[in-house]
Parts: structure tokens; C-alpha cells; sequence
């Protein structure tokens, strides 16, 4: 007689039985196996998901860095030019890792904390570990204020935030650093909201383009594009149409307030550039958008 032992305890012996008993006994012990199996996997299934996204921005004398976690290229192309807009006299280095599993939160989030960092003087701001520092010196401290405040409102519940940022004189800066800084402060999280079908801007839009015009005729350099996006739904000729038209319905907005037309381009993107990849309410949500950007 010869006996075996399996880890979960279930003994299996030979010998005289029935067919049938050892059947049976051979089933049980599949099973044992199968359940500590699935118990495993359940483990180790846990154990891979993915560490909480990183960023990292650090402004020093001559240089701005960038290393982050992105959900797709046009993600990527955000961060870059929120940074490279509002420190155009520093070298600009831009390191990602593409990672198409994050939400669609972390979009808004790693936009915030750029447009932070891109407004100071000298300083870093770190996410990681579901943690926010900002530190440094700024010449802007109602902007980042502004900023700050709209990031405690989309960042991760579990997320601290710790702002530690000295106010220095802005009366060195130049007219067209100022003018752009104010630019970003009065887009940044905001959105153009269209009818869903059409090309009619909503009532909130308005005001949004009306604070522009008033920038844009305090900074008579700054000039704009206008890039209409639309989610993944309907034929590409229709998006790219659609696009084009809420571009330039934004356009026609901001000349007939008295901006020469001239300062504008109007460009429709359809479907071809989404910010989120994946193609769930929120992806349609985010991918539906007018950006409007810095020439």
C-alpha cells in the first residue's frame, strides 16, 4: 500500500478499492489543487497592479525638466507645452512613460501639477506615492493659488498635497511671459462646451472666450489655434468637418468681439488625436474638446 500527501491535507490511498472510490478521491484532490490554484493567482493577480502615476517637474537656472506617466501622445503633448510655453527662455527636457491603464483623472491631474511647476521661478513639484509636494519660489502666487485650489478639487482623495512655494517681485518679468502665464491660468481646466450635435457654443464658452479677448487685447503679440477634436464615433469625413466647424465657430466668436482674424488658426482634428484612449464615457468626455494653444 502506498500513500500520497497533498499540501492541502487530503489524503489519497490505494489498494483494494472500488473504481468508483478512486475516482472520486482523485477528483477531490483535482479540486484541493484547483482551490489553492485560484488562491494564488487571486494573490499574485493583486500584487501586479500598477503603482500609484508619477511626475516629476524641476525648474533650475537654464533648464526645466519633465518626467511623467502618460495615457497617450497627445497626454504627452499637453504636459510639454504647458511647460514649454511658460518657460520659453529655459532648455526644456520632456521623459514619459506611456501607460494607456491610467484614468482619465490623472489627465486633468498631471496637467495641474505642470502648469504649477511651469509657473515657477526656481523649485520641483513631485507626485508620487499618492503624494503632491510643490516647492520652489514664484512670481505668480495668485495663479498658483488659483491652480492649486482647482487640484485639490480633481486630485485623488487619498492624495496630500503639500504647497510650499515663497512669492518673489515679478517686476523683472517680461510682458510676453506675463502675458502668456495669464493665458494658461484662464484655459486650463476649462472647457469648451458645443451643443452634442452642431457647432453652437454654449453659454459657458462664452465666458471662457470673452476673458480671452480681453487678454488678447492687453497682449497684442499673443496669437492662438484653435484645434477642434471630436471622440471616436462617426465616420472620419463627418469628425473632421464637425471639428473644423466648432474651431472655427470659436474663431468667428473672438474676431467679432474685435480681434484681428489674422491672429488665429483654425485647425480640425476629428478623432485623430485622442487624450484618452479608451473608448468608455469618460474617453468621449475628454476626446470631445477645442484645445486652444499658443502660436
Amino acid at each position: 500500500m502506498r500513500q500520497y500527501s497533498h499540501p492541502a491535507q487530503i489524503r489519497l490511498t490505494t489498494g483494494h478499492s472500488s473504481p468508483a472510490l478512486k475516482w472520486l478521491a482523485l477528483l477531490l484532490v483535482a479540486l484541493a489543487w484547483s482551490t489553492g490554484g485560484m488562491a494564488v493567482y487571486a494573490q499574485a493577480e493583486s500584487s501586479l497592479e500598477p503603482p500609484p502615476p508619477e511626475l516629476r517637474v524641476s525648474i533650475t537656472e537654464g533648464m526645466a525638466r519633465l518626467s511623467a506617466d502618460v495615457l497617450s501622445p497627445a497626454h504627452l503633448r499637453l504636459l510639454d507645452r504647458a511647460l514649454r510655453l511658460s518657460q520659453p527662455d529655459r532648455e526644456i527636457i520632456v521623459e514619459s512613460r506611456m501607460d494607456y491603464s491610467r484614468s482619465a483623472s490623472w489627465m486633468l491631474e498631471s496637467e495641474l501639477v505642470t502648469r504649477i511647476a511651469a509657473l515657477l521661478e526656481s523649485g520641483e513639484a513631485v507626485v508620487a506615492d499618492r503624494s503632491i509636494r510643490i516647492t520652489g519660489t514664484t512670481a505668480f502666487p495668485d495663479m498658483q493659488a488659483g491652480l492649486v485650489s482647482r487640484l485639490e478639487a480633481v486630485a485623488d482623495t487619498d492624495s496630500a498635497i503639500d504647497y510650499s512655494v515663497t512669492a518673489v517681485s515679478a517686476d523683472r518679468l517680461p510682458l510676453e511671459t506675463l502675458c502668456r502665464s495669464q493665458f494658461y491660468f484662464l484655459t486650463q481646466g476649462k472647457r469648451l462646451d458645443f451643443a452634442t450635435v452642431g457647432a453652437e457654443l454654449g453659454s459657458g464658452s462664452l465666458t471662457i472666450l470673452d476673458g480671452i479677448a480681453e487678454l488678447m487685447s492687453d497682449c497684442p503679440d499673443l496669437r492662438i489655434q484653435v484645434t477642434g477634436h471630436t471622440d471616436a464615433r462617426g465616420g472620419d469625413d463627418v469628425n473632421r468637418q464637425v471639428s473644423l466647424q466648432r474651431a472655427t465657430t470659436v474663431v468667428d466668436y473672438l474676431v467679432g468681439l474685435g480681434l484681428a482674424r489674422e491672429r488665429f488658426s483654425a485647425v480640425g482634428a476629428g478623432a485623430s488625436d485622442p487624450l484618452v484612449p479608451q473608448e468608455d464615457v469618460s474617453a468621449v468626455r475628454f476626446n470631445r474638446r477645442v484645445e486652444l494653444s499658443l502660436l
